[in-house]
This record gives structure tokens, sequence and C-alpha cells, in this order.
């Protein structure tokens, strides 16, 4: 059953949807690093992943140079403050960032919106 109708789940199981509390917290992350320092966005928190006691997020990094777009990566052990790791996979004006470097991509291609899937045999 899917549940996209709220008068079909009303009506299949008695239940409703209630939103849970919300706190607004204001700007969580901001571009400041040479990986996205025109714009850092993330969509749906498809790029989030819990990696033992922290957390990863691959978000969209925005840049004027070549590559424009690219995916960065960010750690945080509390979801409110973030680092970006200089990776040494690729460089923007001779500085290190926190981009990947994608495989079989031509150089410079712009890469966006990342959804970190995880591999039956183990990694992403």
């Amino acid at each position: 059953m899917l549940f996209l109708d709220r008068s079909n789940l009303r009506d299949q199981s008695g239940a409703a949807l209630v939103p849970a509390p919300i706190e607004k917290l204001g700007l969580v992350m901001s571009p400041r690093s040479p990986g996205d320092a025109t714009g850092a966005h993330s969509a749906m928190g498809c790029g989030l992943l819990r990696t033992g006691d922290a957390y990863r997020l691959y978000y969209s990094g925005i840049t004027k140079e070549a590559p424009t777009f690219g995916i960065c990566i960010a750690e945080s052990t509390d979801l409110l403050h973030w680092t970006r790791p200089n990776l040494g996979q690729l460089r923007i004006n001779g500085a290190d960032t926190n981009r990947i470097r994608i495989e079989g991509l031509p150089e410079n291609a712009p890469v966006t919106q990342p959804s970190v899937v995880p591999l039956p045999r183990g990694g992403h």
C-alpha cells in the first residue's frame, strides 16, 4: 500500500500523519573551501552516511574555476559542525580540495547532486 494519500492511510489503519517538532537552526554549512568557494548545497540527504561514530556528507561544491561543479566531502560528529578534509585528489588554483575525483569522466567534467548507494559486496 502506498501512503501518498492521507485519506488512504486514515481509511486503512485509523492512523494520521503528524509532523515531528522542528527547530530551525540556521545555516549549518557555508561555502568556505577551495572546492566550494562559490557555493555548497546538498539535496535530500542522499549523500549522508554514518561512518562509525561520525557522519560523512557528499555534497555539491561550486567554484568559478573549472571544473565549476564537483562532489565534495564534509565530516561531522554532531551533524552541526563540519570539517572539510583535503583529499589530495583534485586541486583548484593550486590548492588541495575536499573534492573527489571520479574515474572515467573527462578532466574538468562538472558533476553535481551525489547519491551514495551501498553496494552488495561492500563499499559505496
